[in-house]
């Protein structure tokens, strides 16, 4: 069985600020659209919060999955929402958890320098700056590598995405295609395409709402398509060019297979990760757990040391890498078995703010690769996979 909880905040034009809520859920099982509907139930939480509960068998007799949406009226505003506005939040459910035991963190590794930037603001720099206030300086949030082995580097500072091919051991700059505020992400995509992401964004229909941007470069450095992207809180950026919504941990997809921006109400029509992560009850730093969805596989790793937040956590040749953000990033590769193949701790120099999604990348081969900051510069630290 699983519990279902929703709570709601009122901030509608109602006296006293006091909503009286209608609220239905819809729930079916695997790919049936026969949906039965049931009354949530009003539970007061210790803290004295209002939540709203179903509780449900996680799977059928024949063992497919919850999917369900819920439909909420306000009659005294007339008001009507449905959560999510289209499709369903699917349940993904395994028989069993495949235990994943970590040895005792081990000392860190400094791994291969791959690429090493000093500060500046020349053709083979990156730039940095002090933030009025704030501890840690602005630098570059975030680097992606290409299957060919470029290292992109996001230098909002100098106004540009630069660009180091290790072949030739040259750099390229590529113009920033719009004024950095805050957010910022980039991706080489399969076919090694860059899309560089605005996750602050700009005004559409209202002047006072900003709607995050996706640009899709071309090869000779210009942006070839550019898309709105209808997210509440960007999380990351994916190689399939799709945008993980932390609001609701669901993949908007702003370009279609075609490479055409999609419409609103195109990307209203959300997907679920096939890679799933999350802590245990009560944000457990010792448990966690991961899931992958199409192989119908769930893990629970034990560790007897704090992991920190989870920030990747990537299906690769061996198996699984699975990488946590803390003082210190540790990688750790697992077989679909649960067995170790690898686990390393890894040095989280920040002399300049680094985004945690955007500071690790992995390649096909399934190594990995980390953007660190010093008082000398940035450098791009290798790790090979097991």
């Amino acid at each position: 069985m699983v519990k279902i909880e929703f709570r709601f905040v009122c901030a509608l034009p109602i006296p006293g600020n006091q909503c009286d809520y209608n609220v239905t859920l819809f729930f079916t099982y695997g790919n049936k659209n026969d949906f039965t509907s049931m009354p949530l139930q009003k539970e007061i939480s210790e803290e004295g919060l209002e939540h709203w509960t179903a509780t449900l068998p996680a799977t059928d007799a024949a063992g497919e999955e919850l999917r369900y949406y819920l439909q909420v009226n306000v009659p005294q505003a007339g008001f009507d929402l449905r959560y999510p506005v289209e499709g369903t939040i699917d349940l993904f459910a395994a028989p069993d958890l495949i235990p994943v035991d970590l040895p005792t963190q081990k000392p860190e590794e400094p791994g291969e320098l791959v690429l090493a930037v000093p500060w500046g603001s020349g053709p083979k720099a990156v730039g940095v700056e002090k933030r009025e206030g704030y501890p840690l300086k602005q630098g570059p949030p975030a680097m992606d590598v290409a299957e060919d082995g470029r290292i992109a580097v996001l230098d909002f500072i100098n106004e540009r995405v630069l660009i180091y091919d290790p072949k030739d051991q040259s750099f390229t700059s590529v113009p920033l295609p719009f004024v950095y505020h805050d957010l910022g992400d980039l991706q080489f995509d399969r076919g090694g395409q860059l899309a560089i992401f605005d996750g602050f964004g700009e005004p559409i229909e209202q002047p006072t709402v900003d709607i995050p941007r996706l640009y899709r470069m071309s090869l000779d450095r210009r942006v070839d398509k550019v898309a709105p992207v209808f997210v509440n809180r960007p999380y990351m950026l994916t190689k399939d060019l799709e945008v993980l919504d932390f609001y609701d941990w669901r993949l908007v997809t702003p370009f279609s297979p075609t490479g055409e921006v999609n419409s609103r109400e195109e990307q209203r029509h959300r997907h679920n990760p096939a890679l799933v992560f999350r802590f245990v009850e009560n944000l457990d730093p010792y448990v966690a757990r991961f899931g992958d969805a199409v192989a119908g596989l769930a893990f629970e790793m034990h560790s007897v040391s704090p992991l920190g937040a989870i920030i990747y956590f990537e299906k690769t040749p061996q198996g699984y890498v699975a990488i946590f953000f803390a003082d210190q990033i540790r990688a750790v590769w697992f077989a679909s078995s649960g067995t170790i193949l690898k686990d390393v701790t890894l040095p989280n120099d920040q002399f300049s703010e680094l985004y945690p999604q955007g500071q690790v990348a992995i390649d096909q081969s399934g190594s990995l690769y980390v953007l660190g900051s010093t008082v000398r510069g940035i450098e791009v630290r290798f790790y090979k996979a097991p």
